[in-house]
């Protein structure tokens, strides 16, 4: 079994894989496959962090430590939000300017959870094999009941918009 940041860091390479995929990709079916599997892999793990790492977090870390990496979150969101925009311009330059910048601000996202707030976790005293075995179990709802969290971010596959609800 692995611990809770095991499991979030092997999230953290899944989708650098997903994203070198995407840049070696030759057609743009293959690149729509792949930001969809990266954009799904991207709601599950941000929301098991919400669900179980962050609130965690107010163990061992300061409240502006915690609120910046939810705002890199936020980030995160907004740049999905963006191609969802651009699904239609897929082949085109500002689609892949948009999952270039997704790719960056999930490398700036991994990197500071990796060097900086991990290290303190692991240091906190955090039982983070029952952490991660929460984190497993939720998983495995997403995966049996074959949903993604957030799916009304999640870019929708006959590439028209998702109708909004008011």
């Amino acid at each position: 079994m692995m611990n809770a940041i095991d499991i979030l860091c092997d999230d953290h390479r899944k989708v650098d894989a997903l994203f070198k995929r995407f840049e070696a990709a030759k057609t743009s079916s293959e690149r729509e496959d792949i930001v969809q599997e990266i954009v799904s892999l991207i709601h599950m793990h941000m929301t098991l962090e919400e669900e179980f790492f962050y609130p965690q977090l107010k163990e061992c870390m300061r409240k502006r430590e915690i609120d910046e990496a939810q705002a890199r979150d936020s980030s995160i969101k907004i740049k999905i939000d963006q191609l969802q925009r651009l699904l239609s311009e897929e082949d085109g330059d500002e689609y892949n300017k948009k999952v270039q910048e997704l790719k960056a601000t999930i490398d700036a996202h991994t990197r500071h959870e990796e060097k900086e707030m991990m290290p303190k976790v692991e240091r906190s005293g955090l039982d983070l094999t029952a952490l991660g075995r929460q984190i497993e179990h939720r998983k495995s709802e997403f995966t049996k009941a074959g949903t993604v969290p957030a799916s009304d971010q999640v870019l929708p596959r006959n590439r028209a918009q998702p109708e909004q609800v008011e």
